[in-house]
């Protein structure tokens, strides 16, 4: 990959919260800090652009009248469906450890 330079100015403070971060954190450099933070900055707005095309998806759907409706009596059995589902999954996942 291409590098460039990017100089940028920071107060006293937060360059010394840089170098503290790259001293304990295990970064070599405060480029490495500074791109790692660019990196899970990306990620996140990844996430929260997929996050707000599902909302979309849902409402969408509501509009459409595509949805169910609960009361205390069927929510319950929904709770216990879904913990069913968590459990089984979960025990699947723990079978195919290795040991």
């Amino acid at each position: 990959m291409d590098k460039t330079s990017l100089h940028i100015s920071l107060p006293t403070p937060l360059r010394a919260y840089v170098e503290g971060r790259v001293t304990r954190g295990g970064y070599s450099t405060p480029s490495e800090y500074v791109r790692a933070l660019i990196r899970e900055d990306q990620t996140r707005e990844r996430k929260l652009a997929e996050l707000r095309e599902a909302v979309d998806i849902g409402v969408r759907a509501m509009e459409r009248g595509e949805y169910d409706e609960y009361d205390e009596r069927t929510i319950g059995r929904l709770s216990a469906r879904i913990k069913a589902q968590g459990r089984k999954a979960l025990e699947e996942r723990t079978k195919r450890r290795p040991a």
